[in-house]
């Protein structure tokens, strides 16, 4: 059971890193645009996969700290 928690924190993690990559390109994409009507849609894009991963990384976070907690104690 240890294994397959960490194995699933894990993947939380790497989620967190792809949403930054998706936000960091939509960002780009949205600079290319030049102010055209596009450009806000492709930043709103960015900052939804911003927040998604922040939201994402307190959740990688309390978890594991409730897996530490529970290691120790049990």
């Amino acid at each position: 059971m240890r294994v397959a928690t960490l194995e699933g924190l894990a993947v939380l993690a790497v989620g967190v890193v792809v949403l930054n990559a998706v936000a960091d390109a939509l960002g780009e994409a949205a600079m290319a645009c030049d102010g055209r009507s596009g450009a806000k849609v492709l930043l709103a894009l960015a900052r939804r996969r911003r927040v998604k991963a922040l939201e994402t990384q307190g959740r990688v976070a309390a978890l594991l700290d409730a897996y530490v907690a529970r290691l120790h104690v049990g």
